[in-house]
């Protein structure tokens, strides 16, 4: 049953966000595509609301990667780790080496990221702070780190109301006036 406490909710107003929560928000998108699990990172970016262009694209990239991974060494038996093969490793013994296997992995793979776009990394200096972290503008968006925009509040242009609200409303208005009286 609806009730209006439920419909009211739908129009409360939330908590504001800030460039910096993005940011972080994004990058521990980041770290969890490093575990392959596509669904654990969309319902992070569900629940969060975030989702940057940008971050898709090695979001992407990292869950293939690391499945491929997985899959090397830990699932096929011709090519998995060799502390794996051995037969005697079971129950709780054998879920801590495949957990380690997995924070390698996890570990590799982040290391990997850092040093993308390779033809930027490259030409990053050995002493930039960044050079071993995930970067604005390489990893996610740029906008999310600049001192005197705050992309949550500093909209140039309100779109809901120019765009979409907008468009809607001469939509309405062509077709409500073809109808004369009796049609509406």
């Amino acid at each position: 049953m609806e009730t209006h406490i439920g419909y009211f909710s739908l129009y409360k107003e939330g908590a504001a966000q800030t460039a910096n929560e993005t940011a972080k928000e994004i990058v521990s998108q980041l770290a969890a595509a490093t575990r392959g699990n596509e669904q654990n990172v969309e319902t992070m970016q569900t629940t969060s609301g975030i989702k940057d262009p940008i971050a898709q694209f090695w979001i992407q990239q990292l869950i293939q990667k690391a499945c491929s991974l997985h899959h090397l060494y830990i699932s096929n038996t011709e090519t998995q780790d060799s502390q794996l093969k051995n037969r005697k490793l079971k129950g709780e013994a054998r879920q801590a080496v495949k957990n380690e296997i997995k924070d390698k992995i996890e570990k590799d793979l982040m290391q990997w990221l850092t040093e993308q776009p390779a033809h930027r990394y490259s030409k990053l200096p050995e002493d930039f702070s960044l050079r071993n972290q995930i970067r604005p503008g390489d990893h996610y968006n740029k906008l999310l780190v600049l001192e005197d925009l705050d992309v949550h509040w500093d909209t140039i242009v309100e779109l809901l109301h120019t765009y979409l609200l907008g468009l809607d409303k001469y939509v309405w208005h062509a077709s409500r006036m073809a109808w004369n009286d009796a049609q509406r």
